[in-house]
């Protein structure tokens, strides 16, 4: 849905609870556009008053991927989460996201669990990936 024009979001069903619980300051959402299209993505869910944070809706459109964007909304969320003092910052991903996970693992995420989901009543079964970085960052 947040990677379609603006005049495409309007038409769906869950447009106006998407906008109502991401337009609440409590619930932070980082957007880049490109001609009026929303093409990424990254929004942070809180756990816990300022404790720790959780990357959700971290999505860059196909066609402009590979192009560093994705690194850009990760370290605008990991500057905001420093500047209100979380102490961690948890995602959670497919294994199937490869070039995924090595960006957050660049980026300093430590991979500490893996887990099975299951979708689709029992006939998908999809291997997650999660991630943390702890809080405040230091520099080695």
């Amino acid at each position: 849905m947040w990677l379609c024009c603006k005049i495409e979001t309007g038409r769906s069903p869950d447009y106006n609870i998407f906008c109502q619980y991401w337009s609440d300051p409590k619930h932070p959402l980082w957007v880049i556009s490109h001609n009026e299209c929303i093409i990424g993505t990254a929004g942070l869910a809180e756990h816990g008053l300022n404790e720790k944070g959780e990357v959700t809706h971290m999505a860059i459109k196909r066609r402009y991927k590979r192009n560093g964007l994705a690194q850009i909304l990760l370290y605008k969320l990991i500057e905001y989460c420093e500047k209100y003092e979380y102490e961690e910052i948890i995602l959670f991903t497919s294994v199937l996201q490869l070039p995924a996970e090595r960006l957050y693992e660049k980026i300093g995420f430590k991979k500490w669990k893996m887990s099975k989901h299951i979708f689709i009543r029992s006939c998908i079964e999809v291997q997650t990936s999660h991630f943390s970085l702890k809080l405040p960052r230091t520099n080695t």
